[in-house]
C-alpha cells in the first residue's frame, strides 16, 4: 500500500492543469486540462492515508479563556493533525501532515454549519496545487493555482448562486512547469 501511494503521489506531481471557467460552479472535482485536479487529489490522497495509519497520543489545549481548543494528533512524535474546535466542539480549522519532516500539508476551513470554506495543500507552508474556496451554501466561490504562494494561471470567482461574477488571469503559466519539481519523498 505505501509503494501504491508514493508512486500515486509521483505521477501526480508529474502532471499538471488549470480548472475551466464557466457560467456556473462547476462540480469540485472538474478540471478540462490534463492533471493539476489529480495532482492535487491524489496529494490529498496520500496525506490523508498517512493520517488513517494511526496515531499513538493526542494532546487538547484550550485556548482564548477556554472559547476554543486546539487538538493536536501525533504518531511517533510527528504532528500528523492540528484541529481547532469551537467550545461547542464544531471544526473551525484543521490541518493534516505528512512527509519525514511534515512539510505536506493538507489544510481545511469550515463555515460556522460545517460546510468546508476552504481546501488546499501547502508543502514547506507555501500554497501549491489547486486551492478552493467555498460560499456557506456549498457553492463554489472561487478557485485556482499556486506555486511557492504564488498566483498563477485563470481564477474564476462565483457569485453564492453559482453564476460567474468574474475571472482573474494572473499569466505567469511557466510556474505550471515548476509544480513538477515538487516530489513527494520517495522513501516515505
Amino acid at each position: 500500500m505505501r509503494a501504491f501511494i508514493i508512486i500515486a503521489a509521483a505521477i501526480a506531481f508529474a502532471r499538471c492543469s488549470q480548472p475551466p471557467a464557466g457560467e456556473k460552479a462547476p462540480p469540485v472535482g472538474d478540471s478540462t486540462a490534463s492533471g493539476l485536479t489529480a495532482w492535487t487529489e491524489t496529494v490529498k490522497a496520500s496525506i490523508l492515508a498517512d493520517f488513517k495509519k494511526g496515531i499513538d497520543s493526542t494532546s487538547f489545549n484550550p485556548i482564548q479563556n477556554g472559547n476554543f481548543f486546539e487538538v493536536l494528533r501525533f504518531r511517533n512524535g510527528m504532528l500528523k493533525q492540528k484541529q481547532y474546535l469551537s467550545r461547542d466542539s464544531l471544526t473551525i480549522y484543521e490541518l493534516f501532515y505528512a512527509g519525514p519532516a511534515g512539510e505536506f500539508e493538507l489544510r481545511h476551513k469550515y463555515c460556522p454549519n460545517g460546510q468546508m470554506a476552504f481546501e488546499g495543500i501547502t508543502v514547506h507552508e507555501e500554497p501549491c496545487g489547486m486551492n478552493m474556496w467555498w460560499h456557506c451554501n456549498g457553492q463554489v466561490e472561487h478557485k485556482g493555482l499556486r506555486y511557492r504562494s504564488k498566483y498563477f494561471g485563470k481564477w474564476p470567482y462565483w457569485q453564492e448562486d453559482g453564476t460567474l461574477d468574474h475571472e482573474d488571469n494572473f499569466g505567469l503559466m511557466d510556474y505550471l512547469d515548476s509544480l513538477n519539481t515538487i516530489q513527494f519523498p520517495a522513501d516515505y
